[in-house]
Parts: C-alpha cells; structure tokens; sequence
C-alpha cells in the first residue's frame, strides 16, 4: 500500500503531465484516507477540465460545506452551473461569493454574461456597469453595456457608448462595424455612408457576412474565455449577437443599404459605395419632400 507521500506524488506528477484521470484516481484515494476538503476542491476542478461538470459540481458542493467563505470554490461552482444552463444556481453562487468579497470583479463580469444569456438585459447591464465601477474603461464590461442597450433596442444610448468605446479602443474594428449598424438603425444614412467608406478603403479583411459574423462570435468567445482563465480554464458557450435591424420606412433606400452591405461583405467595394451613394441620395430626395 501507498504512503500519502508518494500518492500525493503520484496525483501531482500525473496532473503535471495533464493525465487528468489518472490525478482524479489519485486524488480521490487521498481524500478517501485523509478525509481532507482541500482534495475535494483539487478534484472538482480537475473534473471540471475533463469536462464532467456533473462531477465537478459534486464535489465543489461537498468543498464548500466544509469551507462555507471560499470566494472562489463558489465562483467555480457558479462556472459549471453556467456549463450545465443550471443559471438560477449559477446566480445563487456568484451572489454568495459577492457577499463576502464586494470587489470580486470576475463574479460581476459572469453574472452579467448569465443575465445577458437568459436576455435580462436591464439586470445584464446593472451588472457590467458594478464592473466599471471596479475597473473603470474594462474592455468586456463596456462592450456587455452596449449589446445589452441594442438588445433594449435604446439605440441611441447605445451609438454614444460606441463612440466611448473607440475614444479608449480606436482600432477595435468589431465595435466599429457595430457603430456603423447603428446609424443605418438610426436612418444616419450621410454619417453611415461616410463611415462604410472608410472601412471598405482602409480593411482588406472583409470576406462575406456570414464570415463576418462567425468572426464576431469568436472573438466575444475568445475574449470571454480570456476572462475565465483567471479562475478557470474554459468556457464555451457563444455570449452575444448583434441585433438585428428593424425594417426602414422606405423600401427602396432599405434595398440599397441591404445591396451594399452585401456587397462590402462580399468583397465588391465599388459596388457597395455605389449603392451606398444611391441610399443617400434617397435619404436627400425624402428630406426635400
């Protein structure tokens, strides 16, 4: 039989070779001897990088009775509650571990991605702003604030907080492309135009719509899971979308906002800033009426 030394050895070197099983094997025979909650947090996030959040929870739930002011064994467990779309207790943790550390900035941060996934936007954005107020101009937290104005469709708010965003990220080329949905939104055809046109002559990167989109969603995943790995190791799931335009009043000057950014997303730039031109010239011919 096994000494504890050389099976905590044996449970360390195997984490270190990333031969997760094999740790969790080990790890469990230590808690069975020692009766130590420490391995029961070791094991709960060991399970959560196989991933079996099931177990995970499990055993994050068994840590926490015993260590009832873990901050962050309650921000764990409100990571895989989050993985099995178990939101309500997600909730429950995160605000326990708020309780006790008032400055836990990546439990505000995740409770607004919760409340933005389950469309509360208004709870969404109450949350990404506590942020700010911990660290002022947080990338995340300002874009949050913005999708959760256009998602309360308060689109005006939301153009005078992308402007903010670029004063602080001027080369931030998703927040700019939203910025320019905005003003086709708010029927600012002249400024749109001028904006569109920029983009098209100056970012080569542009390949089709539906590429643009998939971008997005990369992006506010990856940067998502940036945030995460302070903590924990992943999170998968897709936190936003832009929303989607409502329909304008005039058809025709809508056909050709629609033809050219289809066509700037398609690569033809000739052809979106002629169709661009010509929504424009709609726009004059229905002020002068």
């Amino acid at each position: 039989m096994k000494t504890l030394i050389e099976l905590q050895n044996l449970a360390k070197e195997a984490e270190k070779t990333k031969n997760i099983p094999k740790a969790i094997y080990y790890y469990k025979q230590l808690y069975e001897i020692t009766r130590k909650p420490a391995f029961l947090f070791q094991l709960g996030y060991l399970e959560s990088l196989i991933p079996n959040h099931e177990n995970s929870v499990s055993f994050y739930e068994k840590y926490v009775d015993y260590n009832p002011d873990d901050t962050i064994a309650y921000y764990n467990l409100a990571v895989e509650y989050f993985h099995l779309k178990n939101y309500p207790k997600s909730i429950l943790n995160l605000k326990k571990a708020i309780l006790k550390k008032p400055d836990f900035l990546q439990a505000y941060i995740l409770l607004g991605y919760i409340y933005e996934v389950m469309e509360n936007h208004q709870e969404a954005f109450r949350y990404f702003q506590r942020v700010l107020s911990i660290k002022p101009n947080y990338h995340l937290a300002l874009q949050g604030i913005i999708f959760s104005l256009i998602k309360q469709k308060l689109y005006d708010q939301a153009l005078g907080e992308c402007e903010k965003y670029l004063n602080l990220y001027p080369n931030d080329r998703f927040i700019k492309n939203t910025r320019v949905q905005l003003l086709i939104q708010l029927k600012k055809t002249e400024e749109a135009f001028s904006e569109i046109k920029t983009l098209v002559e100056t970012d080569e990167r542009y390949k089709s719509f539906e590429n643009y989109i998939h971008q997005v969603q990369e992006r506010r995943e990856h940067e998502f899971q940036e945030f995460l790995s302070e903590t924990q190791k992943k999170l998968q799931e897709k936190l936003a979308s832009l929303e989607e335009a409502n329909e304008e009043t005039n058809p025709e000057r809508k056909t050709y906002l629609d033809i050219s950014l289809l066509s700037l997303f398609s690569g033809k730039k000739e052809q979106a800033i002629e169709y661009l031109q010509k929504a424009l010239e709609q726009e004059k011919i229905k002020k002068d009426k």
